[in-house]
């Protein structure tokens, strides 16, 4: 229980996170119009800079960044994944005779690989859904 509890303010934390860096790129986008904003990291062999759509939104570029980094989050949530089901499987193999422990871990195991079929099943209903219903 005590893990559970820990793991929701790390992903209360996360989104707070998440909503400020938002509100900062909003910012520093609003200021440039036109040109790049250069990355401290490449997000792929070749990419150092992303380029500023003007006359869009001043969430554009944070647009842009988040589309050249899906590979990466995806590949995080692979590796959480992983982690969570050697977790489980580890717990299922310390249960013993106890029943309860002993669903709690496939449980687990369960909710781990749902979570990651549920991202990949997302990006994919959401690209066919943006190409069914908005002409590009």
């Amino acid at each position: 229980m005590m893990i559970v509890r820990k793991l929701r303010r790390l992903s209360l934390t996360a989104a707070f996170c998440a909503f400020a860096l938002i509100g900062v790129v909003q910012a520093a986008s609003v200021s440039q119009d036109t040109g790049s904003v250069p990355l401290l990291q490449p997000l792929s062999p070749g990419v150092f800079s992303i380029p500023v759509i003007s006359g869009g939104l001043p969430a554009a570029t944070f647009i842009e960044y988040f589309n050249q980094s899906r590979s990466w989050i995806f590949q995080v949530a692979v590796g959480f994944t992983v982690v969570w089901v050697l977790i489980g499987g580890f717990l299922y193999m310390t249960s013993g005779n106890n029943q309860s422990r002993r669903t709690e871990a496939i449980s687990r195991m369960t909710w781990a690989i749902t979570g990651l079929l549920m991202l990949l099943f997302a990006g994919f209903l959401l690209r066919t859904l943006n190409n069914l219903f908005f002409v590009v």
